[in-house]
Parts: structure tokens; C-alpha cells; sequence
């Protein structure tokens, strides 16, 4: 049994997980399969495996950088939806930590 835990552990290390973007994804995800169901329109259901599948694959990504800057778009666009001016504190970094204006310079 311990065999079985250490190798997922191993699997899972390093991994991106769960986020913002990756929460909406499974909320869409889940509003499209309750359409589905109510509507029998299998379009919908097409629809929400891809999210699903989408959302999967963000989650067990290796690749932080590109995770990280899709999750900062989305909660950049999310901010500039709920106020009309952008709060100072969601501009900048925290103290101690290197402003990035540009996402390339990351890569």
C-alpha cells in the first residue's frame, strides 16, 4: 500500500493544480453538462468535456510559467470586469518580490 501512495506522490509532485481560472473552468464545466441534461442538446454536452479535458490538462501541467500567465490574464480581465478602476494593490508585486510588466520576459 505504501508502494501504491509513494508513486502517486511521486506523479503528482511538481504538478500545477488547482487555481482561479482552473475553478471557473470546472463551474463552466458543470453549468454546460446541467444544460445538457435539461435540454438534450449534445452540443452542450460536447462542449463541457472539452472544458473538463482542458482544465485536466492545466492541472497536471508541468509547465508553470504558461499556467501561471493564463491564470493572471484571467484574473487581470476579471478585475477590469468588476471595477471601473483597477485597485493599486492588484497592480503591483509585493514588496520583496520583481514587477514583471512583461509576460516574455518570463519565458
Amino acid at each position: 500500500m505504501n508502494n501504491i501512495k509513494y508513486k502517486l506522490q511521486r506523479f503528482f509532485r511538481n504538478r500545477y493544480g488547482a487555481d482561479p481560472l482552473g475553478l471557473a473552468l470546472v463551474g463552466t464545466s458543470l453549468i454546460l453538462s446541467i444544460l445538457a441534461s435539461i435540454t438534450r442538446i449534445g452540443l452542450f454536452s460536447i462542449v463541457s468535456m472539452i472544458v473538463m479535458a482542458y482544465e485536466i490538462y492545466r492541472m497536471f501541467s508541468k509547465n508553470y510559467v504558461k499556467r501561471r500567465i493564463e491564470n493572471d490574464h484571467y484574473i487581470w480581465n476579471l478585475a477590469q470586469m468588476m471595477f471601473d478602476e483597477i485597485p493599486k494593490r492588484l497592480v503591483d508585486a509585493p514588496a520583496g518580490l520583481p514587477q514583471v510588466r512583461d509576460y516574455h520576459q518570463m519565458l
